[in-house]
């Protein structure tokens, strides 16, 4: 037998229904069960983040899965690395929404949850996958200890 590598989306494809409504198929289940039987690679490949997608990971029965939008790798269970975005790329892109008065807001760790200046993200996503807190006067660049310490763990964390 040739190994075969299979790799799914949450949304759509292995979830159906409605956001916030969504199941998995038994029988979606039961062929990925089969896949993994027959000795095939099987894997979630989504643009969520690690912390939004791993519990359907587990649940489905899933080790490996390509999440983050590509950024993230977890193989065998295990988180290899998370790519964060380029920091000055979204400082320049949350400075450019803020003159537009565009909504914004930002997820800086690996949790279910979200940053916002005020309440009108929420407003106008109503999102059921993550929570978000209004930050009053939130500045990212006021997160930058934190998120460099993050960013140190990661390469150290991908040099060993």
């Amino acid at each position: 037998m040739n190994k075969k590598f299979f790799f799914f989306d949450i949304d759509g494809t292995l979830a159906v229904g409605t956001p916030g409504r969504q199941y998995i198929p038994k029988s979606t289940k039961k062929a990925i069960r089969v896949l993994k039987e027959q000795g095939h690679f099987v894997a979630i490949a989504t643009g969520r983040s690690y912390a939004m997608a791993v519990d359907h990971m587990r649940d489905l029965g899933f080790e490996n899965m390509v999440s983050d939008g590509g950024n993230g790798i977890t193989i065998n269970n295990e988180l290899i690395t998370i790519k964060p975005l380029d920091y000055q790329k979204c400082l320049d892109l949350i400075d450019e929404c803020k003159e537009k008065g565009f909504i914004w807001a930002i997820s800086p760790d690996n949790k279910t949850r979200r940053l916002a200046p005020d309440q009108r993200f929420y407003d106008f996503t109503h999102d059921v996958y993550m929570n978000t807190e209004v930050v009053d006067g939130l500045d990212p660049r006021n997160l930058i200890k934190s998120l460099k310490f993050m960013w140190h763990v990661l390469r150290q964390r991908n040099k060993n």
